[in-house]
């Protein structure tokens, strides 16, 4: 092992704040914020900075599965077993909105660039429904068959949206803002069955072409990904390269470097930035930087954690978040900053 390498000790006061395993982390847009939540139902939010609790949401009712930013960092999103998205004020740690689905759990969700809007997936009954975030009520009402939906994306100018569906395709739908009905404007095939698991597409910057990358092959071992970017206009597709290796995938939009993330098969996230290696590694660049004694780990299978910029925040077992912060400078290399909260 390389002695150069910083181990993490921990010299600063231990904080309980869930009382549960955290099943959940993430940070606002801004860096600001992070919220957490755990398996014993509590939500909080928290100061990234100063490592304070601002508020403890009053969650809705059963365990909570998923929560999302906006991307102004003025509300968050969650969603739980009632069945139900609430729109939460992160100033103020208000409930603002509650936006109820038939059924099911609304899994499916996701903030419209401008913070103006949210998209929801009902399952129960195949739509997609989007919200204002500002006044609560219900703008548009897309039917379609959506009730295995597992990704939506809102192009770059919130004014177009693309939903999978269980019949292998990736529609488009023109869902501007002073209109109450959806136009579809294009419809994409993909090969049968590649959009079941972890779909991945996204829009251009300029909201012009959409590309969407699958898995042609389906033999476990096999990580190759086959990469199609399409026109919508024209519905044609200009471009088709497969990625051999399929743990990372760039594409160049107007000139702009976009990096995609893939869990390869020993369950490294290979990227650029900060990382984490299984659960005992804390990674830079992909090159192993800090070792975790056991107390600070995540869970070894689907550990929790969230990287914004140089600081990553890690879901501990015993109800603990750890924050770690590197000071990045080109002489010094990392100087790690770490912090219990």
């Amino acid at each position: 092992m390389d002695d150069d390498r910083p181990m993490f000790k921990d010299n600063d006061e231990s904080i309980d704040i869930h009382g549960g395993e955290i099943s959940q982390i993430a940070f606002s847009n801004d860096g600001q914020r992070i919220v957490s939540n755990s398996t014993n139902g509590t939500v909080k939010l928290w100061d990234a900075d100063s490592g304070e609790c601002s508020y403890t949401l009053k969650y809705h009712g059963g365990q909570i599965h998923r929560m999302v930013f906006s991307p102004d960092s003025r509300h968050l999103a969650s969603s739980a077993d009632d069945k139900t998205v609430k729109i939460w004020d992160v100033d103020s740690g208000e409930c603002k909105h509650t936006f109820k689905c038939q059924e099911e759990l609304p899994s499916t969700f996701v903030f419209s660039p401008n913070s103006q809007r949210i998209a929801v997936v009902d399952e129960a009954n195949g739509t997609i429904k989007i919200w204002n975030t500002n006044s609560g009520t219900c703008e548009i009402t897309i039917k379609d068959d959506f009730k295995s939906t597992r990704r939506l994306v809102f192009s770059p100018d919130s004014q177009r949206i693309a939903a999978d569906s269980n019949n292998d395709t990736i529609t488009i739908w023109d869902v501007i803002s002073d209109t109450t009905s959806a136009c579809r404007i294009q419809t994409f095939e993909a090969l049968e069955n590649s959009l079941r698991y972890n779909p991945f597409f996204d829009f251009s910057t300029d909201g012009q072409r959409i590309t969407f990358a699958v898995k042609p092959y389906f033999r476990v071992d096999d990580r190759r990904l086959l990469i199609n970017e399409w026109d919508i206009a024209s519905g044609n597709c200009v471009q088709t390269f497969e990625d051999l290796d399929g743990s990372e995938l760039s594409i160049d939009f107007s000139s702009t470097l976009r990096k995609r993330k893939y869990r390869s098969s020993d369950d490294a996230i290979r990227k650029l930035g900060i990382g984490l290696r299984k659960s005992d590694w804390i990674t830079l660049d992909g090159e192993a930087l800090l070792w975790l004694p056991w107390e600070f780990r995540p869970t070894e299978i689907d550990p929790v954690y969230a990287v914004k910029d140089s600081t990553i925040a890690i879901g501990l077992v015993n109800g603990k978040v750890l924050v770690i912060r590197l000071a990045l400078d080109s002489e010094a290399g990392a100087v790690l900053r770490p912090r219990l909260q």
